[in-house]
């Protein structure tokens, strides 16, 4: 694992409560995601957090398994979850069996990940977790998000890699997480060199989301 993926992992454990109380609901471009795609037998939320969107996935599947690499929102998301199951796993690498997944969530994980490589091997992950026309959700900042304002040609000129700040709201604590900003070109670029069908990509709210399909046989 890389300095960077440690140091986000560290910083995700630290802040896991604060994260975890701002965090409470699924953003509605993920609950639409759901209501449109079928449902199935085993649906899996990669870097999954405090489980937030897994209420959606138990009403849409009848097995539910969240993944994440922080040990500390994985037990918030056991406690709040009883009807799903959590593994600790980095997403580059996922302790899942191979097409086994009718729907997947993969929110907000991209774009933590330091190297274009690693990118590429998660999205093949997903592939291979992912039965044959096997849907998923997978969503990033995007360069347009209003965060950015002012500073996104600092941004591009540091290769499109920053670091975010979160501020605990007890103790007003900081600390700086590795971000990959993309832009539109670079995410379809990527995502279209991977296994996966790019069903849409859309620009809602500063987030890319992009709607993906495993190939048939």
């Amino acid at each position: 694992m890389s300095d960077e993926k440690r140091g986000v992992r560290r910083v995700f454990d630290e802040i896991a409560a604060d994260f975890a109380r701002t965090r409470q609901r699924p953003w509605p471009e993920i609950e639409a995601f759901v209501e449109d795609v079928p449902g199935g037998d085993v649906a899996l939320d990669i870097g999954c957090g405090n489980g937030r969107n897994v209420p959606l996935l138990v009403g849409a599947c009848s097995r539910v398994v969240g993944v994440d690499f922080s040990r500390e929102l994985l037990a918030i998301a056991r406690t709040d979850n009883p009807d799903a199951a959590f593994v600790c796993g980095d997403g580059t690498h996922l302790p899942i069996t191979a097409g086994v997944a009718d729907v997947a969530l993969c929110v907000a994980v991209l774009h933590h990940l330091p190297s274009t490589a690693e990118r590429a091997a998660l999205l093949d992950e997903l592939h291979r977790v992912l039965a044959p026309g096997g849907r998923a959700l997978l969503s990033v900042w995007a360069i347009e998000h209003s965060a950015f304002d002012g500073e996104r040609d600092e941004i591009r000129a540091n290769d499109n890699d920053t670091y975010v700040p979160w501020t605990d709201h007890d103790d007003g604590t900081t600390h700086d997480r590795f971000y990959h900003i993309f832009e539109r070109d670079e995410l379809r670029t990527l995502l279209e060199a991977s296994p996966l069908g790019v069903e849409r990509l859309d620009l809602l709210n500063g987030n890319y989301y992009a709607r993906l399909v495993a190939p048939e046989g």
